[in-house]
């Protein structure tokens, strides 16, 4: 039992760093954030905002990762920086 609760224990702290790094990869100055489930294929992005498009097909429903903070898109891939006009 004692092993079980220092398992569960190491498996928590683990958990944490591992969110904690991920977060801090989401670049504030590139006007990101990072959000525990985004969707990150269904993006805003500059080619599907001038065709009024903001459907994008996706399996991909919720996954931790950085986001564009609100009133920024991506230029198109989710690599690229949010910016705020395209």
């Amino acid at each position: 039992m004692y092993v079980c609760v220092i398992l569960v224990a190491l498996l928590i702290t683990l958990d944490l760093t591992v969110a904690r790094r991920r977060r801090k990869a989401c670049d504030n100055s590139k006007n990101e954030i990072y959000s525990t489930c985004g969707n990150l294929c269904k993006q805003m992005n500059c080619h599907n905002r001038a065709n009024n498009d903001t459907y994008q097909p996706c399996n991909d429903q919720c996954r931790p990762g950085c986001i564009c903070k609100l009133g920024y898109v991506r230029h198109e891939l989710l690599t690229d920086p949010c910016i705020k006009d395209c």
